[in-house]
């Protein structure tokens, strides 16, 4: 049966209302509460895992009623499971998520690198990491960290590594322990010769909304 008018207006209203409180609660509460071990902490852990299964309910109702082919039936809750999905990145946008945005860290970096140019001289063409420890205030400081790549031959193999969070396959990075090799890497072109690197020895990325 096709959702009615009223069926209609709330679940369209409901998933904005949700979707806002959600944004703000796991926005501006969860990170002061993340690693107190207190009733509140619980409360929220419980309130993420509703708002996952609301979005995955969402999306597994609408593909349903299209699969039946209801299309306009399908609408209103595409609609919720699209305004859900961009309230968690909304949240991780108001507590600062360093891991899931990461152009801040490698704005970081990218200033280091601009600041103390000497300090990343290489002789000849071999590709070279200079490590930045956690001066780039790296998301998670004991897993992850950051390093400015120096390649002045322009090797394809680093060009390659251009991109959001994925696992490395440039051999350089088979270099790099901490404390063992990199799991996954997110890289960024600074000029013709310097990369920005971020990488962590963990798959974080299921922290991704």
């Amino acid at each position: 049966m096709l959702l009615t008018r009223h069926r209609t207006t709330v679940v369209v209203f409901g998933t904005i209302i949700w979707a806002v409180t959600f944004a703000l609660v796991d926005g501006y509460v969860s990170p002061r509460e993340k690693y107190a071990f207190s009733l509140a902490s619980e409360a929220l852990a419980l309130f993420d895992l509703v708002h996952v299964l609301l979005l995955y309910t969402l999306a597994i109702g609408a593909m349903y009623l299209l699969f039946r082919r209801k299309f306009f039936a399908a609408l209103p809750l595409i609609f919720g499971a699209c305004a859900l999905y961009i309230a968690s990145y909304a949240a991780a946008g108001l507590r600062g998520d360093r891991f899931v945005f990461t152009a801040v860290v490698h704005r970081q970096i990218v200033d280091i690198y601009n600041n103390r140019p000497t300090e990343f001289q290489v002789a000849g063409q071999t590709p070279y990491l200079f490590s930045l420890g956690d001066r780039c205030d790296p998301p998670a400081p004991d897993v992850c960290g950051c390093w400015v790549l120096v390649d002045r031959s322009h090797s394809n193999e680093t060009k390659r590594e251009i991109g959001g969070w994925h696992r490395p396959a440039a051999i350089i990075f088979s270099h790099i322990s901490i404390p063992i090799n990199l799991a996954i890497v997110d890289v960024k072109a600074i000029n013709a010769d310097a990369y920005s690197i971020l990488g962590c020895s963990m798959d974080l990325r299921s922290l991704i909304p």
